[in-house]
């Protein structure tokens, strides 16, 4: 393999997801998988026609703020530290809390839009 196209592989998510210790890794998965079924569990009944899109994505930011609440929680029972150097339930905590806020802005900045 030559050195520029061994360069270009190094490059992009996939190149910084194997840089991560198998925790981190495992952290994301689970974040991604816990991150889905709220979007489904939000969403769903949006597809079905029992909800409106505006209330599923006012769902969603509820959820959001609700798993946020139980990262933190269940970081601060596993005494997980803050500055740990891998990903871990405050890294979710902050992450959920960052998705609802941005949903929030959302919701404030184009309610009519939805």
């Amino acid at each position: 393999m030559s050195e520029t196209s061994q360069g270009l592989e190094e490059r992009g998510l996939v190149a910084a997801l194997r840089r991560l210790d198998a925790r981190s890794r495992q952290a994301i998965a689970g974040m991604t998988l816990r991150t889905l079924f709220y979007s489904a569990a939000a969403f769903l009944p949006c597809l079905l026609g029992s909800r409106s899109w505006a209330e599923g994505v006012m769902s969603i930011q509820a959820l959001a703020f609700l798993a946020a609440t139980a990262a933190f929680l269940i970081a601060q029972l596993r005494r997980e530290r803050l500055d740990a150097p891998n990903l871990n339930y405050w890294t979710e905590g902050l992450l959920l809390l960052a998705i609802g806020l941005f949903v929030h802005i959302l919701l404030r900045h184009f309610p009519a839009g939805l």
